[in-house]
């Protein structure tokens, strides 16, 4: 699905938008942008993305206060076959920074422990291999949350780097071993509750990403359908929504931790 092994450095700016706006900017980007390579036809990719936490869910709570500096630990997979991506995801003030590399589906529990093999060799690719180990071994990370979800994706024809997802349909599944597609036997709980999104229903998530400073034509986007920049984790929003309901909470009474 994407190169064996990746470093990025990007900005990354979120957005929760409706159907109706995501049709707009779709027309809005057509000069300027085409489809990913990846992209069907038409309705976009399945993600499943598989988040590791320390027993304590520090990575959360880094999360949760808006610390300036911090870590997340994810598997990621693209729809049911092929290999999984081991990434480390750094977030300092708004630049993203993240490694990935990847290696046989089958073989992540053994990766992790610091015993895989690179799909695609090279000393990058086992640099990045070997960082995730260590950082999973350092703060004793192990799998708390799969997030699944459809992405339809962009990709800019006129900069060196300019890039917009839509993210829909998301959904997110308590695990505790290394379930990269979620189990059959244990419900999904999807994101899409009106009370935690300002009345949207079914939000699409956009996420605007370049390198450190807008393109003219994105910035022009961001005013003219006077978008509001608003961060969004779909990991940090998964464990509050898996957390509460196992405590048996009414997920809409959540709002006001994300105000």
């Amino acid at each position: 699905m994407a190169d064996f092994g990746n470093t990025f450095e990007r900005l990354e700016r979120k957005y929760l938008i409706t159907g109706d706006v995501a049709d707009q900017i779709r027309a809005y980007v057509e000069p300027f942008c085409s489809p990913d390579r990846f992209n069907p036809s038409h309705g976009g990719y399945a993600i499943y993305s598989l988040y590791l936490d320390t027993p304590a869910y520090e990575f959360h709570e880094a999360w949760r206060r808006g610390d300036a500096d911090r870590l997340k630990l994810r598997v990621r997979t693209y729809g049911r076959t092929g290999p999984a991506f081991l990434e480390v995801k750094r977030k300092t003030g708004d630049i993203i920074s993240k490694t990935r590399v990847a290696i046989a589906r089958e073989s992540v529990a053994e990766a992790v422990a610091g015993f895989g093999v690179p799909l695609k060799p090279s000393a990058e690719a086992q640099h990045h291999l070997d960082a995730f180990a260590y950082w999973t071994s350092r703060t004793g990370a192990e799998p708390a949350v799969l997030v699944a979800y459809t992405r339809e994706a962009f990709v800019s024809t006129i900069d060196n780097y300019a890039r917009l997802t839509f993210d829909r349909d998301i959904r997110v599944q308590a695990v505790t071993d290394w379930h990269l597609l979620g189990l059959a036997d244990e419900p999904w709980v999807t994101v899409d509750d009106a009370a935690l999104y300002d009345d949207l229903q079914s939000p699409t998530v956009l996420e605007l990403k370049c390198e450190s400073m807008m393109p003219d034509w994105m910035a022009h986007l961001v005013r003219r359908l006077e978008l509001k920049y608003r961060g969004f984790s779909k990991y940090g929003h998964g464990i509050d929504i898996m957390r509460s309901a196992a405590r048996g909470l009414d997920v809409s009474q959540l709002w006001g931790l994300y105000a």
